[in-house]
């Protein structure tokens, strides 16, 4: 009996229903795949059943010890997984202030049962942590008390996200809380036998992977030692197109970008003015400027001069259907949107309301929340939207530059004369407003002085506010528009930025980011590099993409490594390229405060910087990764710039706020790094097998062998055929070929050298995949008691693992260069689903398109 054709069938079965499951769950929910595949017993008996057969394989044939405690530490987890499936209860407990809990609601496989605690607990405390300035939470955390008997003293526990409390084997996770705040809701795990043996499994994987990487006789080492490889290593822009220039109104360059640096409370966070205009224009123009104006003047140009800016066609129109119903441009202007009807915005003007059957887009909206979801009034709805932006500008609900303390007793911390001292008249014929200079010494506002939060000029204020700081607030932006834009007073506009600017400062308090920080979100906003790189990258790489496959084919060594100076100049710009995208990803890293791994975006760039460093420092031993490494990191950072991808910086859930989370994401990532280089090996050696004879008659390709001329359709179906033989590829043909042509024992050499290579990348990248999945189910297992949920995501990561770990068993199979690479090509496409798949189609826990 061959139990290793066993073991994998039973693991290509295994693969299928993975795979399947992941689309019922978006069809029929997840309780229903958790039901009928995930907990049912035939699951069950198909993971012991390639287990078992796994387990014969290494009994019947001799491994290297690394190999052992590699398969064996799968054992413990899968061992582990079991116990914990037969022997855990988990549920989750409601406490109220005033109100002892004894019992829980206990998930079973056929559903929730209320079952008693052991104890008695009861809620002290619940209480939010904010971020400084916002409203978005920083932490839950929530204390307890556990009572075991009347005479028995109480035991004390706190929890929050990433912070588990213990009690007798029962650990207790933070997963919700009362609309009021008075009430709390505890996820509790008693899994006395599983988390020991998975955890076991875990640190003997760890120490397995290593070994397998560092072990002299096995596979990878012996990889570096192959004399062809050896060889191997020794082989070897779009125009933005400009608009006409026209004359609209708006505040100088100059004037701009200091309004662009007044603070605003936007995405839960206090960041520049500058940050939010280029949002703005994003959303509404599509890029970060218009015409020669910059975001800050397009800005202050729809805020200052509605009248002038609404009659610019400057909206963008997306959808071509919309475009056709609209009868208009791939731009338009508000009024061919909007009929004006005469109201009040912040700036004290007549301001471009909607008023009822005025607005075009009105019939297309009503139709799509009435149920008629349509491709165009899809679009309506999309382009209404950001309309709203333009609205909530002018409102003043969007300018959120005012920060307050949330005491509501500023008395205690001010005294009457602090509060004179503070406030000063304005020579602006009579207006009264708030100044905070000073003459010396410390702000009057302290920066412990209760919770700050930040308002616009249309936001309810804090009770107890005086009378003198809410007249500042609720008219500086009039003032600065009467008496500094439409007066023309240059003086008095920068003198009412700079009175913003230090009401700011003075009562911002911690809420205030560093000007450290502050500088860094300006260099940030001033130059965007990702644009720019995906082009030189995407430009550069296909040339030398181009230059590989001619060289290969001709059999020539590759320009850039023979000629000294190209060879320079090509590791210059790679170099260069590298250091602009490391600055531009720790500027985002200084301005969030935290390592930008938190959205699809920021997992691309680091995607694409990973692969730029792997080929800047594997250029000399492998000059061939050169081009892969421009190729493949623009084809990341392209992505990373589409309109999916959103690449606004907000703070982190607080369930994401864990370091695990930060080396998770990098051994992912580090892992698809390495596997997109073997989809590229793949991707040449399908190219040299197919091209070997190629050349271009007519404009069509076509090929020569003994049997004539025949069209590129036969040479792809002679592929295919020709990866289906058994044994290692035998190239037929006698005789010499054209002058200049890749001889067939050249063609299969280099052919086996890319293969050699990519095993090169397929161990560590296999061994990363491994050390991330597993780095997450711990993270997981921390922050809400669980390792493994069987959401989609993790579903996919685990059919990576699955299918990228075959070919390193051994199978005669992959003895063929084609087949070898058509397989990895394969793989390839399930990490895209993973990636790309899962997170705009198939949703998720780990979704974050």
């Amino acid at each position: 009996m061959n139990w290793k054709k066993l073991s994998f069938g039973g693991l290509w079965v295994l693969v299928v229903v993975l795979a399947a499951a992941t689309f019922f769950e978006k069809s029929f929910g997840t309780d229903f795949v958790v039901r009928h595949v995930y907990h049912s017993w035939w699951f069950v008996l198909l993971w012991g059943w390639v287990a078992f057969s796994g387990c014969a394989v290494l009994l019947r044939h001799k491994f290297r010890g690394a190999l052992i405690a590699l398969h064996a530490s799968l054992l413990l987890i899968l061992l582990g997984a079991l116990l914990t499936f037969l022997t855990a209860r988990r549920g989750v407990v409601h406490l109220r202030q005033g109100v002892p809990a004894d019992s829980f609601q206990e998930e079973t496989l056929h559903g929730k049962v209320t079952a008693r605690l052991p104890f008695t607990m009861r809620l002290e405390q619940f209480s939010v942590r904010y971020h400084p300035g916002s409203e978005m939470p920083a932490d839950y955390e929530t204390s307890f008390t556990i009572q075991e008997d009347v005479t028995g003293s109480p035991v004390f526990g706190t929890v929050s996200m990433n912070r588990i409390f213990s009690y007798r084997g029962i650990r207790f996770y933070q997963t919700s809380y009362d609309a009021d705040g008075k009430g709390s809701y505890l996820s509790l795990n008693e899994d006395c036998y599983g988390i020991p043996v998975t955890y076991a499994g875990y640190f003997l994987l760890f120490v397995s992977l290593i070994w397998m990487l560092c072990d002299q006789k096995g596979g990878f080492r012996t990889l570096w030692r192959n004399p062809r490889l050896h060889r191997l290593m020794m082989l070897c822009c779009l125009l933005v197109p400009t608009s006409e220039v026209c004359a609209l109104p708006t505040l100088r360059e100059d004037r701009a970008q200091e309004f662009g640096q007044l603070l605003v409370s936007y995405q839960g966070r206090v960041c520049p003015m500058q940050t939010l205009a280029l949002d703005l224009v994003r959303k509404l123009h599509g890029s970060d400027r218009y015409q020669h104006y910059s975001a800050e003047q397009v800005m202050a140009g729809l805020l200052f001069y509605a009248a002038e800016w609404d009659a610019e066609p400057f909206v963008r129109v997306k959808d071509a259907g919309l475009r056709q119903a609209l009868q208009c441009g791939k731009y338009v202007s508000v009024n061919q949107l909007v009929q004006r009807d005469v109201s009040k915005d912040i700036l004290g003007d007549v301001s471009g309301n909607v008023s009822e059957g005025s607005y075009v887009l009105q019939p297309y909206v009503e139709a799509y929340y009435q149920g008629k979801h349509s491709k165009l009034n899809k679009a309506a709805v999309e382009l209404d939207e950001r309309l709203q932006l333009l609205a909530l500008l002018r409102q003043g609900s969007m300018m959120r530059v005012f920060p307050m303390a949330q005491s509501g007793d500023l008395s205690k911390r001010q005294s009457v004369e602090q509060s004179e001292d503070m406030v000063e008249r304005m020579s602006l014929g009579g207006t009264v407003g708030l100044s905070c200079e000073k003459s010396g010494g410390r702000s009057s506002c302290e920066r412990t002085c209760g919770e700050i939060r930040w308002y616009s000029p249309v936001d309810s204020l804090p009770a107890g506010t005086p009378r003198e700081q809410q007249l500042f607030v609720r008219e500086a932006f009039s003032w600065l528009y009467e008496y500094g834009v439409r007066g023309g007073d240059d003086v008095v506009l920068r003198d009412m930025l700079s009175k913003i600017k230090n009401y700011q400062k003075r009562f911002g308090g911690d809420s205030v980011p560093d000007p450290f920080r502050l500088r860094a979100e300006h260099w940030y906003n001033r130059f965007p590099v990702v644009g720019m790189l995906y082009r030189i990258n995407l430009t550069v790489g296909l040339v030398l993409f181009l230059t590989l496959i001619f060289s290969l084919l001709k059999n020539r060594p590759l320009p850039y490594v023979r000629n000294p100076w190209m060879r320079s100049g090509v590791w210059v710009l790679l170099g260069g390229v590298f250091a602009l995208l490391t600055a531009h990803i720790a500027l985002r890293w200084v301005i969030c405060g935290r390592l930008p791994m938190g959205n699809g975006y920021e997992t691309m760039l680091l995607l694409a910087w990973l692969v730029l460093l792997l080929a800047l420092l594997l250029y000399r031993i492998f000059p061939v990764l050169v081009s892969f490494g421009f190729l493949l990191s623009g084809f990341f950072l392209l992505v990373s710039g589409l309109s999916q991808m959103d690449p606004v910086m907000t703070h982190l859930m607080p369930v994401l706020s864990s370091p695990l989370l930060s080396i998770h994401v990098s051994l992912i990532m580090s892992a698809y790094a390495l596997l997109s280089f073997t989809a590229l090996c793949a991707l040449v050696s399908l190219l040299l097998f197919a091209l070997r004879w190629g050349k271009t008659v007519g404009g069509a390709l076509t090929v020569r062998d003994s049997s004539g001329e025949c069209s590129l359709y036969s040479r792809l179906l002679s592929l295919w055929r020709t990866a289906f033989r058994s044994g290692p590829i035998r190239l037929s043909g006698e005789g010499e070929l054209p002058e200049g042509r890749l001889p067939e024992w050249r063609l299969a050499e280099k052919q086996e050298s890319l293969l050699l290579l990519s095993r090169l990348f397929l161990y560590p990248g296999i061994a990363l995949l491994a050390a991330g999945i597993f780095v997450g189910a711990i993270w997981a297992n921390v922050s809400w008691g669980r390792y493994w949920g069987w959401d989609p995501k993790e579903v996919w990561a685990l059919i990576n693992l699955l299918l990228y770990a075959v070919p390193l068993h051994g199978f005669r199979f992959f003895r063929s260069p084609v087949r070898y690479h058509l397989y990895l090509l394969f793989c390839f496409l399930t990490v895209l689903m993973t990636y790309i798949g899962v997170n705009y189609f198939l949703g998720g826990m780990h979704s974050y398109a």
